[in-house]
This record gives C-alpha cells, structure tokens and sequence, in this order.
C-alpha cells in the first residue's frame, strides 16, 4: 500500500472536540484559576494596605499585578476554547482512528510497536496524545493496513497500522 501523508485534523468549523473527562477537567481547571485570582486579587490588596512605600515600589504589589495578569491571560484562552467545544465519545466499533481510539502501530523502520490512544484537543492524561498534535494528526483517521509518516526535527518516521479499538 502507498504511504499516505496526512495533515489535517478534525474539521476546524467543529471548535475543539473533548473527551468527556478532559472537558470536565478543563471546567475544573477554569475554575481552579478563577479561585486563584480572587486570591491573588486579595494578596494585591493586602500588600498595599501593608507597606508604608508607594505602589510602584512594593514587590508584592508589583509581584500580585503579574500573576493576575498570567491568570487572567489564561482564564481568557480556556474560557475561549471551552466555548468552542464539544463533547465527543470515542467510537465503540472503530473503522478509523478518532479521538478516544487507540491505535496499535509498528515503526517501518525499527520494528518497534507502540499503542497510541488519540485524545482531545488538551488532555490532562499522561497516556493520551492530542489528536491537534503532530503525531496525532498524522494518525488521524487511519485504518489497518495504512502506513503514516509522522515528520518531527529533522527525521521521519513511518508508522504502519495495525488496529484500531
């Protein structure tokens, strides 16, 4: 079978696509970083009424200004990217490698046999690869039999399909 480069992921118009337990945790991480800046919105507070310099010299002060802005920052882009998703379950009887699939691939070169499972636009679980990665994308929407080239660096490799569950 010829090799087959593949490059794109999921249709874009869909938004991000989510597992179901990494979409909850992206909600808890929003919440997470919510609490934080009240928190540090406090800490900012505190320093002021704590210090007898003025604001433009007072490090908590200075120190509290930028961590909100980092957390603010980052509110903004996961409020973005949860209001752009959806919730996908993997597919139960997969004929081609979607996002929840696990993918069992040998490297043509090596010989090597890794199990890959694609999971969502950002996981939290060390066991999955984003299918918006690289290597995922290169995988996505294989079936048995296809050969992928996955390009990284300066080296190739190529990935030969051998299931998909």
């Amino acid at each position: 079978m010829a090799k087959k480069r593949h490059t794109t992921s999921p249709n874009r118009e869909a938004g991000y696509l989510f597992l179901k337990p990494d979409y909850d945790r992206l909600l808890q991480e929003i919440s997470d970083l919510k609490q934080r800046a009240k928190d540090v919105g406090k800490e900012v507070g505190l320093s002021v009424t704590q210090s007898s310099e003025t604001w433009h010299d007072n490090y908590g002060y200075e120190e509290g200004q930028r961590q909100y802005m980092v957390i603010s920052g980052r509110l903004r882009e996961l409020f973005d990217i949860a209001g752009k998703s959806s919730v996908v379950a993997p597919s139960p009887n997969p004929k081609m490698a979607g996002i929840g699939n696990t993918l069992i691939v040998r490297n043509t070169k090596t010989k090597t046999r890794k199990t890959i499972t694609l999971g969502s636009w950002l996981t939290w679980n060390k066991n999955h690869i984003s299918y918006h990665s690289p290597l995922g994308q290169a995988l996505y929407g294989a079936k048995v039999g296809d050969t992928r080239e996955f390009a990284h660096g300066d080296k190739t490799d190529t990935f030969r399909i051998e299931d998909v569950r």
